[in-house]
């Protein structure tokens, strides 16, 4: 998470000369054996969004993005020509509908995707370093009753976090919407529905149990030497709560262990 804002910020900060973004989550389970040598281990799905225009073109991706745009069925609407702006998304959007057979590609809001990555955000953000700092599956958080109390409580701070979080972009965007200015990034990636701490904790349990046997990718990453996501996943979380004045201790400690036991491991 922060990937899109970073590469927005960095690079593309003119609306003018943004492209567009599609954003994704993948449940497909993948491991790497060889630089050519990928396994598909499990199946699951692919849900993504296209990130709202920044020039106000909605209405016209709407069209380009609807099922009879997409589909590749001899009733299909006809593509838009290479010059139209917005036949480079049409295409990406038409390659992915192709891949749904094999992969599950599924195409939707962005705020339901949104939804979607804050989920797995937070599920990632407890199963991942919990895992790697005990060298265990996920499965085995279940029975521990030290790590269940630190996943409760990340929980709760991601829940007040999120519960600011949506309180403050609609303020804003009622704002903004009266002023007739352009949305922020955050704004572009609003949440429809606040997800409580206790919807969270749930699914951070759910999706443990539903990968009893899996050693998280965090775990493998420690135990190779490698750089872990910990910026991405915790660390994500942390600037969040920061920009909306909440304390976070639960998830800066538990992201603080991590970083500590990455470095040894890289050291050794």
């Amino acid at each position: 998470m922060g990937v899109y804002e970073q590469i927005v910020e960095s690079f593309f900060r003119d609306p003018a000369t943004r492209p567009q973004f599609v954003l994704a989550t993948n449940t497909h389970g993948a491991s790497l054996k060889g630089w050519f040598d990928v396994v598909h281990a499990a199946r699951g799905q692919i849900h993504y969004a296209v990130v709202p225009d920044p020039l106000g073109r909605d209405q016209e991706m709407d069209k380009v993005l609807r099922p009879e745009y997409t589909t590749n069925s001899s009733s299909a609407a006809p593509m838009p020509s290479t010059q139209h702006p917005l036949s480079s998304l049409h295409r990406t959007v038409s390659l992915l509908d192709t891949l749904s057979p094999r992969l599950s590609t599924k195409l939707e809001t962005v705020h339901q995707l949104h939804h979607r990555l804050i989920l797995k955000l937070i599920t990632n953000c407890c199963i991942n370093p919990l895992t790697a700092l005990k060298d265990c599956k996920n499965g085995d958080l279940l029975h521990d009753n030290d790590a269940l109390k630190t996943i409760r409580e990340i929980c709760e701070e991601a829940g007040e976090v999120l519960r600011r979080k949506t309180a403050e972009d609609e303020e804003e965007m009622i704002m903004l919407a009266q002023s007739g200015s352009e949305l922020p990034l955050a704004n572009l990636l609003s949440l429809v529905r606040t997800p409580s701490a206790k919807e969270l904790e749930a699914e951070v349990l759910r999706v443990a149990r539903l990968t009893a046997e899996n050693y998280s990718s965090m775990l493998q990453d420690v135990r190779k030497g490698k750089p872990t996501e910990i910026e991405y996943l915790n660390g994500h979380l942390t600037r969040l709560a920061q920009l909306y004045g909440v304390v976070t201790p639960a998830n800066d400690a538990l992201a603080e262990r991590l970083r500590q036991k990455s470095t040894q491991t890289m050291q050794e």
